[in-house]
């Protein structure tokens, strides 16, 4: 018998935030090689004074734990970013086949997310970028650099004000 310790959304935002660590993270260097569709996560590990270079790295069907490393406990002067990561890389990248991330729990969201303060945010803060939450577990203040919200709705009104007053000259055009 198994016994289920985690929940679906934890490990979905496990794995995603692993996923990210080697698209934008200390893996971004090699993640450009792998094949896209093989939805890559992984983490690097260096333990103290660079004796052991590791990285561990998965997607769907695929598991490799690469460790670069001295039988003597001697420094090998690798982290493991510039040790065991390439190596699986070059392991990884001659693999073949199409596997999508495996589809997200129905609570889970996106949300753009401002990097320097970690609240919401739209296109207005260039440090943005795309976060998976847990649905009520998201931020709920926005950033200082967030386009202020009566703007946009100024514009939609203008346009609907421009679109109803189109829309009467038109009607009143043909009327005889």
């Amino acid at each position: 018998d198994t016994e289920k310790r985690f929940t679906e959304p934890s490990v979905y935002l496990l794995n995603e935030g692993l996923r990210q660590a080697l698209r934008h993270g200390t893996g971004k260097h090699v993640a450009a090689r792998l094949p896209a569709e093989l939805n890559l996560a992984g983490k690097t590990g260096t333990t103290n004074e660079l004796r052991d270079s590791w990285f561990a790295g998965f997607g769907n069907e695929y598991l490799s734990v690469v460790w670069v490393g001295n039988d003597q406990n001697q420094v090998v002067n690798l982290t493991g970013a510039s040790g065991a990561l390439p190596i699986w890389a070059d392991l990884m990248a001659e693999l073949e086949g199409n596997l999508p991330a495996l589809p997200a729990p129905s609570n889970i969201i996106h949300h753009t997310i401002d990097a320097e303060s970690g609240l919401l945010t739209d296109s207005g803060c260039e440090t943005r970028f795309e976060l998976a939450f847990i649905e009520g577990s998201e931020p709920s203040e926005y950033a200082a650099c967030t386009k202020p919200k009566h703007k946009y709705v100024t514009y939609k009104r203008i346009i609907r004000d421009v679109s109803l007053t189109l829309l009467h000259s038109f009607l009143h055009s043909y009327r005889l």
